[in-house]
């Protein structure tokens, strides 16, 4: 996943999340930032959040990453935290872990990325 803009990120985040995007706008005339959001599907990124937040909610090394994201909103929320690492600062170093990660027991700590996205949480 790689972005270097809004539009790209959003393009990188649908696809994650294999969000179902249809456009119900039409040539109505508004902003394509404006009707890029109406675009988001809370149900597909619920879904995938919930799929994430089960298999790693257990796991030492996301737990602190979760209890870092959630701070930068002054929060102790992990779910927040997750929503955090979802976003546009953190996505590209979290779903490199992401996709290292197998299971309960999977040690990412060591990885570039998470010393990366770990670094730019603190």
């Amino acid at each position: 996943m790689n972005y270097t803009n809004n539009k790209e990120y959003r393009e990188c985040i649908r696809k994650f999340c294999n969000m179902d995007c249809i456009d119900t706008l039409g040539d109505i005339d508004i902003d394509f930032e404006s009707k890029d959001e109406n675009l988001y599907d809370e149900i597909a990124m619920r879904k995938i959040m919930d799929i994430i937040y089960e298999k790693t909610k257990r796991n030492n090394d996301f737990i602190v990453l979760y209890d870092l994201a959630a701070a930068q909103m002054l929060s102790i929320d992990r779910e927040v935290g997750l929503c955090i690492l979802l976003s546009y600062d953190y996505f590209k170093y979290f779903f490199l872990l992401w996709t290292t990660f197998e299971n309960i027991d999977t040690i990412i700590n060591k990885t570039e990325c998470y010393i990366e996205l770990k670094k730019k949480l603190s």
